[in-house]
């Protein structure tokens, strides 16, 4: 008997894939066709063990803007309107009214996506050829992430 592991992804439409022993397959148990992204051969990390204080900044500028969505998402969810948004802009405007400033940080790639259940957000540094990435959701909790292929 194998195990699995089901991740469901909300995307324009749901989609099911699960992480077996032979590898990601999608709900047709069939192998995905699209490999996953390899780090580019003799590449530096921008974010590992030597990360310089100008990349560190970067990462630390794009974690606060993690966090920041997430507040956004929480208090419009809880407070304000009752539902997720699903545009960056919006959470742009609604965390600048007060005059805050927006942590967007160049060369990060800030994708989300929203429903009436929840949000999920990746952001990915388009400048480190290791990618880099934090990823959150509904729950508030940041992760970390990094390519395994």
């Amino acid at each position: 008997m194998t195990s699995r592991i089901v991740l469901t992804i909300a995307l324009t439409a749901c989609a099911l894939i699960a992480v077996t022993p032979a590898g990601v397959v999608d709900g047709s148990s069939r192998p995905l066709e699209r490999p996953l992204p390899a780090t580019q051969a003799g590449a530096q990390c921008a974010h590992g063990a030597d990360e310089t204080q100008e990349q560190a900044t970067r990462r630390r500028q794009a974690l606060l803007l993690a966090r920041v969505i997430n507040t956004v998402q929480a208090r419009a969810r809880y407070t304000d309107q009752k539902v997720y948004l699903a545009n960056l802009g919006a959470i742009e405007t609604m965390f600048t009214a007060d005059g805050a400033r927006w942590p967007l940080t160049p060369g990060w790639d800030a994708r989300l996506v929203a429903s009436s259940d929840g949000y999920a957000l990746i952001l990915k540094d388009t400048l480190d050829p290791c990618s880099f990435a934090y990823v959150t959701d509904d729950s508030g909790l940041i992760y970390r992430a990094e390519p395994i292929g």
